[in-house]
């Protein structure tokens, strides 16, 4: 497990949160405090968690993920900020992906948050029928909620005031067990950064072209996106060099070889 605070996804989340709420939301500052990412590399979303899926009903977390790579995320499905903006950030990431390839669960923060509200903030923003074969909305009785953010180690607080809640902006990247793998900034993470974090999710089920592409960028925590390795990336343009120039080298030789086998012949 590794703990640490993300500073650009809890600000994204805490300056749009804010910005549109009076006298500061309602909320102290040592609330705001309080309201951060614990990273909890390793730990697994508990599987057997009940939810309440908008479309088909009552089923588990470990259904909802499909025993594939997924990407988690907790939002309030009545939040006037950045939840719906997070949202559709994330989905313009994968645009260019094939549904198949990835799934999205939506996990509600609010207890409140019942089937109709989740099933409005779906229709508002995922407007791709096709994106929206791949994400699954779910609302969650207050017991399993607290349960998924503790081991997410997602810090929040509730505004009864304006009946918002103060909370991290990200997206849970998951494997096929449900083990949390990365957390990814929905604003920053571009989509070179999704496709290497699916790759990452899905180990030795990706493809070898997609595992040695991963191997020349390295995970920047502190900005939950992936830094190209300038030394691997040149030393894999080497190689692939070398092995060009090789590869050209044995054609002629070979061609030369035919060339001279057919002279020797018709002399």
């Amino acid at each position: 497990m590794i703990a640490g605070r993300s500073a650009p996804m809890l600000l994204v989340s805490l300056v749009a949160w804010l910005s549109a709420s009076p006298a500061h939301a309602g909320l102290s500052k040592a609330a705001l405090d309080e309201v951060r990412v614990d990273q909890h590399v390793g730990e697994i979303l508990p599987p057997q968690s009940v939810v309440t899926d908008i479309d088909s009903g009552p089923t588990t977390l470990g259904k909802e993920l499909g025993g594939q790579p997924a990407l988690a995320v907790f939002d309030d499905y009545t939040c006037q900020t950045s939840c719906g903006v997070a949202l559709e950030a994330l989905l313009h990431r994968l645009s260019g992906f094939s549904p198949r390839d990835y799934r999205i669960v939506v996990m509600s923060l609010d207890p409140k948050d019942g089937v109709k509200e989740a099933r409005d903030f779906a229709q508002e923003h995922v407007t791709v029928p096709a994106q929206r074969a791949s994400v699954r909305f779910t609302t969650e009785d207050e017991a399993t909620t607290h349960s998924l953010t503790d081991t997410a180690g997602l810090r929040y607080t509730y505004d009864a005031e304006h009946d918002q809640f103060a909370h991290p902006t990200v997206a849970l990247l998951l494997d096929a067990k449900g083990t949390i793998r990365r957390y990814l900034d929905p604003f920053q993470a571009q989509p070179l950064d999704m496709r290497l974090a699916l790759t990452e999710a899905q180990g030795d089920k990706a493809s070898i072209v997609n595992r040695i592409f991963l191997t020349c960028y390295a995970w920047n925590a502190a900005t939950g996106t992936y830094t190209p390795l300038i030394g691997r990336i040149l030393m894999a343009f080497c190689f692939l060099t070398v092995g060009l120039l090789a590869g050209g080298i044995l054609f002629l030789l070979r061609l030369e070889r035919r060339r001279t086998a057919r002279q020797e012949l018709l002399s």
